[in-house]
Protein backbone atom coordinates (compact mmCIF):
# COMPACT_ATOMS: atom_id res chain seq x y z
CA UNK A 1 0.00 0.00 0.00
CA UNK A 2 1.29 3.57 -1.25
CA UNK A 3 0.61 5.86 1.46
CA UNK A 4 3.62 7.93 0.99
CA UNK A 5 1.43 11.28 0.19
CA UNK A 6 -1.66 10.10 2.58
CA UNK A 7 -1.98 13.95 4.31
CA UNK A 8 -5.59 13.64 5.95
CA UNK A 9 -4.22 10.14 7.57
CA UNK A 10 -1.10 11.77 9.16
CA UNK A 11 -3.46 14.53 10.10
CA UNK A 12 -6.37 11.96 11.52
CA UNK A 13 -3.99 10.44 13.85
CA UNK A 14 -1.17 13.33 14.81
CA UNK A 15 -4.98 14.77 16.24
CA UNK A 16 -5.54 11.23 17.95
CA UNK A 17 -2.14 11.77 19.76
CA UNK A 18 -2.56 15.38 20.47
CA UNK A 19 -6.25 14.63 21.78
CA UNK A 20 -5.29 11.91 24.47
CA UNK A 21 -7.58 9.77 21.95
CA UNK A 22 -4.77 6.82 20.91
CA UNK A 23 -3.47 4.11 23.03
CA UNK A 24 0.04 2.80 22.19
CA UNK A 25 0.96 -1.21 23.29
CA UNK A 26 -0.99 -4.21 23.69
CA UNK A 27 -1.14 -4.54 27.25
CA UNK A 28 -2.54 -0.81 27.36
CA UNK A 29 -4.86 -2.04 24.54
CA UNK A 30 -6.44 -4.34 26.88
CA UNK A 31 -6.59 -2.49 29.67
CA UNK A 32 -8.08 0.41 27.85
CA UNK A 33 -12.36 0.82 27.93
CA UNK A 34 -12.85 2.95 24.94
CA UNK A 35 -10.97 1.24 21.81
CA UNK A 36 -12.93 1.93 18.81
CA UNK A 37 -10.11 1.02 16.19
CA UNK A 38 -7.07 -1.17 16.33
CA UNK A 39 -4.34 -0.51 13.98
CA UNK A 40 -1.98 -3.79 13.58
CA UNK A 41 1.90 -3.16 11.88
CA UNK A 42 2.40 -5.79 9.69
CA UNK A 43 5.87 -6.58 11.41
CA UNK A 44 4.17 -7.08 14.84
CA UNK A 45 5.45 -10.42 16.02
CA UNK A 46 3.32 -13.97 15.45
CA UNK A 47 2.85 -14.27 18.98
CA UNK A 48 1.62 -10.17 19.39
CA UNK A 49 -0.54 -10.70 16.53
CA UNK A 50 -2.23 -13.65 17.76
CA UNK A 51 -2.48 -11.99 21.22
CA UNK A 52 -4.27 -9.07 19.66
CA UNK A 53 -6.36 -10.87 17.35
CA UNK A 54 -7.68 -12.47 20.18
CA UNK A 55 -8.44 -9.17 22.26
CA UNK A 56 -10.09 -8.32 19.15
CA UNK A 57 -12.01 -11.07 18.78
CA UNK A 58 -13.05 -10.98 22.68
CA UNK A 59 -14.11 -7.53 22.77
CA UNK A 60 -15.61 -7.26 19.08
CA UNK A 61 -13.09 -4.25 18.29
CA UNK A 62 -12.21 -3.52 14.93
CA UNK A 63 -8.68 -3.70 13.23
CA UNK A 64 -6.86 -2.85 10.56
CA UNK A 65 -3.69 -4.21 9.23
CA UNK A 66 -0.82 -1.53 7.65
CA UNK A 67 2.56 -1.86 7.40
CA UNK A 68 5.48 -0.80 9.55
CA UNK A 69 6.72 2.36 7.41
CA UNK A 70 3.46 3.65 7.46
CA UNK A 71 3.75 3.62 11.33
CA UNK A 72 6.82 5.01 11.52
CA UNK A 73 6.22 7.96 8.99
CA UNK A 74 2.86 8.79 10.64
CA UNK A 75 3.79 9.01 14.34
CA UNK A 76 7.42 9.63 13.00
CA UNK A 77 8.46 6.63 15.87
CA UNK A 78 10.32 3.74 15.16
CA UNK A 79 9.18 0.42 17.13
CA UNK A 80 5.72 1.02 17.34
CA UNK A 81 3.86 -1.68 16.48
CA UNK A 82 0.41 -1.58 17.84
CA UNK A 83 -2.39 1.32 18.48
CA UNK A 84 -5.64 2.02 18.67
CA UNK A 85 -7.68 4.96 18.18
CA UNK A 86 -10.60 5.65 21.20
CA UNK A 87 -12.94 8.51 19.73
CA UNK A 88 -15.33 7.12 17.24
CA UNK A 89 -15.39 10.02 14.50
CA UNK A 90 -11.55 9.84 14.12
CA UNK A 91 -11.87 6.11 13.73
CA UNK A 92 -14.77 6.10 11.25
CA UNK A 93 -12.32 8.78 9.54
CA UNK A 94 -9.26 6.34 9.63
CA UNK A 95 -11.39 2.97 8.39
CA UNK A 96 -12.34 5.28 5.42
CA UNK A 97 -9.10 6.92 4.81
CA UNK A 98 -7.11 3.47 4.80
CA UNK A 99 -10.10 1.22 2.71
CA UNK A 100 -9.30 4.37 -0.26
CA UNK A 101 -6.09 3.22 -0.04
CA UNK A 102 -6.44 -0.05 -0.39
CA UNK A 103 -6.03 -1.16 3.81
CA UNK A 104 -6.49 -4.36 4.97
CA UNK A 105 -10.04 -3.58 7.18
CA UNK A 106 -11.54 -6.39 9.29
CA UNK A 107 -14.11 -6.09 12.05
CA UNK A 108 -15.15 -8.90 14.42
CA UNK A 109 -18.81 -9.90 14.07
CA UNK A 110 -20.63 -12.06 17.07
Amino acid sequence: MNLTNNNKLKSYLGFAIKSRSIVFGIENIAKAKQIKLVLISNKLTQSGKNKILNLCEKKNLKHINIDEELFDEIIQKSGIKIMAITDKNLSDAIIKELNYFGGNFEQNRK
